[in-house]
């Protein structure tokens, strides 16, 4: 089952106009999750633990684009299916507990925002560190023929930042 995300294992489980739902889960959903294998619980609790140091939106298997609603009915569906009075697996407290932390990033709006945008940067910041990488081996390249253009030796060689150090910045 690996790579198996929820929808994939039950997509039939909620129905799509249910969107704001409130108290227990109806019978019938309920009935689904009782069912399912256990190597598909524990297959949840590995993959929540195995995001546990990675953002929300891994942890709980949702997409940056899902509402607020698909979000909840996720996080129904997984608190179901990796509970720990419902998962034999003895990490299920700890995947649980995962879940639940995710589910209060992802459904607070302010919390989200500020994920959204630490994931944003941190794309950014991959894009630019790829892009200079190619930079560096196409400077490398014409230097070994020869053929060196202005600013390759700043992309090769960069020197350290030439303002006052770490230590005399903080106490100034």
């Amino acid at each position: 089952m690996n790579g198996k995300l929820l929808n994939d294992l039950f997509p039939y489980c909620v129905p799509q106009d249910f969107d704001d739902f409130v108290g227990p889960p109806p019978p019938s959903v309920v009935a689904e999750f009782e069912n399912a294998k256990s190597s598909d619980r524990d297959a949840q609790v590995e993959r929540i633990i195995a995001a546990k140091a990675k953002d929300e939106y891994i942890q709980m298997g949702a997409k940056s684009e899902q509402t607020q609603s698909e979000i909840k009915k996720l996080y129904w569906k997984l608190s179901l299916l990796v509970h720990p009075d419902t998962c034999s697996h003895p990490k299920a407290k700890e995947a649980f507990d995962i879940l639940n932390k995710a589910k209060k990033v992802l459904l607070d709006p302010a919390q989200r925002k500020v994920l959204d945008e630490k994931l944003e940067d941190a794309k950014l910041r991959a894009e630019f560190e790829e892009e200079m990488s190619a930079k560096r081996s196409e400077a490398q390249w014409r230097k070994m023929r020869g053929e060196s253009l202005p600013g390759d030796e700043e992309l090769l060689y960069p020197t350290a930042n030439e303002g006052p150090s770490r230590d005399t910045w903080m106490t100034e």
